[in-house]
């Protein structure tokens, strides 16, 4: 709901474990814009890619393990 707050913890993590990504990759608008700040901030690159096969892999795992049908997979997810 606070998508600034969320980007500070963010921030104040990477500083406290003294650690910085060399780069941020998305798969989305909504990511990217997200993300943006963050990497402009830390001055570091943001990437847009359509495909993240790391990410699609914790996706897929996350979903099974907690019996949650992933709702981009889900054609039987539709508003009737």
């Amino acid at each position: 709901e606070d998508p600034e707050k969320l980007m500070n913890l963010f921030i104040d993590t990477f500083l406290e474990q003294k650690i910085c990504p060399a780069e941020i990759k998305v798969r989305d608008k909504r990511s990217y814009l997200f993300a943006e700040d963050l990497c402009q901030k830390l001055k570091i690159p943001l990437n847009m890619e359509n495909s993240l096969e790391a990410l699609e892999e914790t996706e897929f795992e996350f979903w099974n393990r907690f019996g949650i049908p992933n709702e981009e997979d889900d054609s039987s997810n539709t508003l009737q």
